[in-house]
């Protein structure tokens, strides 16, 4: 038997889930929002807010992208302080799991740099001439390195 959310409850669980969305976002953590809406405290909040809204920052952590998104930051701080956690970190991934880990956390001396966005006018000139092209293969990546794809 399941219970269903009368819509005060739902609108409670909405807002505690905005909330720690908007934390975990002000953190940089990925979070999926199902699983914040599964978390004991937040449903706990939902159907008792009397009970108050505690205990979700540590449930939080114990998601598993938050962990690993948590570990990797400490991962990196402590790599480019020159602490020897960091390193032991290392020499316990194989080559390419060291070179992937310093790619995904800009260690490996390039930035992520997201493409400039075009203007209407550059934008319909691009889609203009990409429309001209007669193989639907080479516009698809015409429109991609122009950024309107």
């Amino acid at each position: 038997m399941s219970y269903t959310l009368t819509a005060v409850e739902r609108s409670r669980l909405d807002a505690a889930v905005d909330r720690v969305m908007a934390h975990c976002r002000a953190q940089n953590w990925t979070v999926d929002r199902s699983e914040v809406e599964q978390l004991p405290s937040v449903r706990i909040f939902a159907l008792s807010p009397s009970a108050g809204f505690t205990g979700w920052e540590s449930e939080v952590r114990g998601i598993g992208t938050v962990a690993a998104s948590i570990r990797n930051s400490e991962t990196v701080a402590a790599i480019q302080s020159g602490e020897s956690e960091g390193r032991d970190v290392l020499a316990g991934m194989n080559a390419e799991q060291r070179i992937n880990f310093a790619r995904a956390n800009s260690l490996d001396g390039t930035r992520k740099e997201s493409k400039p966005k075009l203007s209407a006018e550059e934008s319909k000139a691009a889609l203009q001439q990409i429309w001209r092209m007669p193989n639907g293969a080479e516009r698809l990546n015409m429109a991609r390195k122009m950024g309107v794809a």
